[in-house]
């Protein structure tokens, strides 16, 4: 029995896997991978989460899943992500001094020259929509 309910189990959550579709595709975060974004007129987004924060989860169910995001994250955008569920993580915590995160989920915006664009922040969840509107004056024609 405990077996069956394994496998059950098991299908019921690759079967939710599968059903969601691609996910944006992350990168973690590495100076290396910054340089190399600007190097290529590429616009970044930093998503800064954690796994115990409820919108952090929502944004990325919902809006990290949706087609649109996923394309245009893809095709055009650097995606970063920072993981901020454990704290003593010395260059985490550089990290959130740098761009001055107060709370998950933060999301830095940094246009293709390399520079934040504070006017761009976003501190909670994004319906898919919005964040493509978001993203849509930094995305190359």
């Amino acid at each position: 029995a405990v077996g069956v309910a394994a496998v059950l189990l098991a299908v019921f959550w690759i079967s939710g896997w599968w059903l969601k579709g691609p996910s944006v595709d992350w990168k973690p975060w590495t100076e290396t991978r910054l340089a190399e974004a600007a190097a290529q007129n590429k616009p970044v987004v930093i998503d800064f989460y954690a796994a115990w924060c409820a919108p952090c989860r929502e944004l990325e169910e919902v809006t990290f899943h949706d087609p649109k995001v996923v394309e245009k994250a893809g095709r055009d955008w650097v995606m970063i992500q920072v993981d901020l569920t454990q704290s003593g993580d010395e260059a985490k915590e550089n990290l959130v001094k740098r761009y001055g995160i107060k709370g998950v989920p933060t999301l830095v915006v940094i246009d293709g020259q390399g520079r934040e664009r504070h006017d761009l922040r976003q501190t909670d969840f994004l319906t898919p929509d919005r964040l493509l509107a978001l993203m849509a004056p930094l995305t190359p024609q």
